[in-house]
């Protein structure tokens, strides 16, 4: 998944902060990245990661296919992404 370096990458936390990171090229990276900043922060676990899609649709990602499917639409769009990040419901 080398060939997703390149996109600008963002983790959007619950209490909208935005964090800019370097593009995690697997799952367990970018959960690794998520729980640092979620537990920096307070949050409750577990957390789903989720990206809008080119239909406006909230996608969960749960594996590293899910990740590439972010990524490829990603590159197909304007090269940029952001994770948002969901507390479990109450």
């Amino acid at each position: 998944m080398a060939q997703f370096s390149g996109i600008d990458t963002k983790i959007e936390l619950p209490n909208n902060l935005t964090k800019r990171v370097k593009t995690p090229l697997t799952f367990q990276a970018l959960l690794a990245q998520v729980t640092t900043l979620a537990q920096a922060k307070g949050l409750a676990e577990p957390l789903s990661i989720h990206y809008i899609d080119l239909d406006g649709e909230s996608v969960v990602i749960e594996d590293d296919t899910d990740l590439e499917m972010a990524y490829t639409c990603a590159l197909t769009n304007d090269k940029r992404i952001k994770f948002c990040v969901v507390e479990p419901q109450q």
